[in-house]
Formats: C-alpha cells, structure tokens, sequence
C-alpha cells in the first residue's frame, strides 16, 4: 500500500515538472489582476534638526543693496511737541556805543513855574455831600498849589489852571455802598459843564472801585473838579470807609 502511494506522487511531480521545464523559454501565461490597494502607513517619526546654514548675502553690513527708490510724498504735520526747558543765559556782551544826546525837552530844564501836577487823597466813614466838590484832606503831590486843598477858600477841592494847555486828569474811589462820581470843569466865563459821569450801584455790599480819565485842554483860570452824585438806583448808606484819589498833570504847554 505505502509502495503504491509512493509511485503515485512520483508520477504527480514528474507531470508537474515536465512541462513547467519544457515551457520555460516558450509558454506565456496570462497576466494576474492588479491587487486591492493598501492601508495608508502611519507618519514617520521627526527627522533630525540640520546644520546651520551660510549667512545670506541680503543681511549684515555687506548686505546687497537694490536702486533706490522714489521720494514719498509728504506726510501730515505732526502734532506739537512739548516746550523744551530754557537754556541757560549766555554770557553778557560788551557794553554798547553811548546813543546821541537827546533833546534839551525833559523835566530838569523846564523851570518849576511851568510845570503843574497834582496828587490828593481823601479817606472817610462818613458819605461825603452829593452835587459838592470833594474835600480832599491829603496832598502827595502839589506843585505850585495849583490844587487847592486848604479849608475855608472858595476853590477848595478844585484845580485851577494857571499854565494853560493840555492836561490829564484821573481818579480812583473805593466804597462799599453806591459809588457815582464826575468830573466838571468851568471854563472862564463862569460856565459849569460835566466832562465824565461814573456810578457803580454796589449792590453786593462788596468792596469795588470806580475810575476814570480825560485829557482836557484848559485856558488860565479854568478849573476842573471831582464832585458825588447821586444816582437813580442808588442804595442805603453802608457802614465802611471810602477812600478817593485824585490825579491830575500838565502833558504839554500851549503857548
């Protein structure tokens, strides 16, 4: 039995064998079939880092430069900066060229008898009487007593012009209560005429000042003056010292 087998494989592999040795240069066999595409692999693990490359040649300080280009167009302003610390002074200079001699016009060469100026005060409690020249008690200044500021003469409280030409006339008052003050004039021929009229009501109650001034051209014997008033909306008398200043000067001579 085992014998039989035996000779039926050999008879197998010789048939097999023969014709794959016999067909080894002239038979073809036909073509397989494309196989079934595979699995996508997984990634691959990170490569290793690379050397350092060479440096460019468009960086550093032989870097290539390219044409230049054109201007841009101007831009906006912009804002202002901050002011700047001041510098410190420069060192004097030399002293300048004397100027030329001015002329022989000032002060020291006109002879006191043509000069005229006048500076009086006046501080009371009391209100002083209204449509009256005030009686000024303090002189600063009064040359040639053109001003008159002694008691019981006619002209007390007035200026009178003794220098003819123009003059400027100014004055301050300080009151807590209403406060209404003119300057008046009158001229030769006896006629009084109201120059400025200045009134400051002073409802508050607060201290407040009234000024004013005019130049004036004045003949020989006018005389200006500073005289209270009593307004329309005039309040009641409040307690508190007025204080008044009277100014007045000759600018130029007319003869």
């Amino acid at each position: 039995m085992r014998c039989v087998v035996l000779l039926g494989l050999s008879w197998l592999w010789a048939t097999v064998l023969l014709p794959l040795g016999s067909c080894q240069d002239n038979c073809r066999v036909q073509d397989g079939r494309p196989g079934v595409k595979g699995m996508t692999g997984r990634n691959g693990l990170n490569g290793q880092k690379g050397e350092k490359g060479e440096p460019s040649y468009f960086d550093g300080p032989n870097r290539l430069q390219g044409p230049k280009g054109d201007p841009g167009s101007k831009g906006e302003p912009g804002d202002m900066g901050m002011k700047g610390y001041p510098g410190d002074g420069g060192p004097q200079g030399p002293p300048g060229a004397p100027g030329p001699k001015g002329p022989s016009r000032g002060g020291g060469d006109i002879a006191q008898e043509k000069q005229s100026a006048f500076s009086v005060t006046l501080t009371t409690a009391e209100s002083p009487p209204i449509n009256t020249p005030l009686r000024f008690t303090d002189k600063i200044v009064n040359l040639n007593d053109d001003f008159v500021i002694e008691q019981r003469n006619v002209d007390q409280g007035k200026f009178v012009c003794k220098i003819p030409g123009l003059y400027y006339f100014v004055f301050h008052s300080q009151s807590m209560q209403a406060n209404c003050l003119r300057l008046k004039r009158r001229g030769a021929r006896d006629v009084e005429d109201t120059s400025l009229s200045f009134c400051d009501y002073n409802n508050r109650g607060l201290k407040q000042v009234v000024s004013g001034g005019q130049v004036m051209e004045l003949s020989v014997g006018e005389k200006v003056w500073l005289e209270p008033f009593r307004g329309e909306k005039a309040n009641a008398d409040r307690p508190g010292q007025k204080f008044f200043i009277f100014n007045g000067f000759l600018i130029s001579p007319t003869e």
